[in-house]
């Protein structure tokens, strides 16, 4: 006869929540604090709840949490309206040595205003079979700066497939961003 294990119990219990836990913003405050969303180009996640008032064509510092490495790359990028056009406006970029811990990345913001626009953090993965993305909602606030233009058709998912359905959510974006930086390598 089996004995119950309350410690296996527990286990069992916490493994499909460490399964999905990967990456996601601290500040600027992300839409979700789910680190496991992996439909581009914000996880699934719409716009709503608190947005970030930031400089325009200020310096920024953006931190991200990551609970599970890659050794691929991270993507921070903007944009201006609609979640349209990150990968046109593509801030940073910065290895990920598949560290776990907070990172900081100081970005550049563009030089225009925006009242609901977006800050998206991409973690794309080693095998190259997508990502994980987290967003953030902001506006962009400045003196005599243009507004920012809106972008229409592109994704901003990366080039990446959406979260295990095998489809590309890419929708023929024809910017110069084909996808991560190669694996950085220790």
């Amino acid at each position: 006869m089996r004995r119950f294990s309350p410690l296996a119990a527990i286990a069992a219990a916490l493994l499909p929540a460490l399964a999905h836990a990967h990456a996601r913003l601290v500040d600027p405050p992300p839409r979700s604090d789910n680190t496991g969303l992996t439909r581009g180009p914000c996880g699934g996640v719409a716009p709503g709840g608190t947005i970030t008032a930031l400089p325009a064509g200020g310096t920024i510092d953006v931190r991200w949490v990551e609970d599970v490495g890659h050794d691929n790359a991270f993507r921070i990028a903007f944009a201006a309206a609609d979640d349209l056009g990150f990968d046109d406006a593509v801030l940073a970029t910065t290895p990920d040595l598949g560290e776990a811990g907070e990172h900081t990345l100081s970005v550049v913001l563009p030089a225009c205003t925006c009242d609901a626009c977006t800050i998206q953090l991409l973690q794309w993965t080693a095998s190259g079979n997508g990502g994980y993305y987290s967003c953030a909602d902001v506006s962009l606030t400045g003196t005599d700066l243009p507004p920012c233009a809106a972008v229409s058709g592109t994704s901003g998912d990366g080039g990446a497939s959406s979260g295990g359905s095998g489809t590309s959510t890419d929708d023929g974006d024809a910017s110069a961003d084909d996808g991560p930086p190669a694996p950085a390598h220790r």
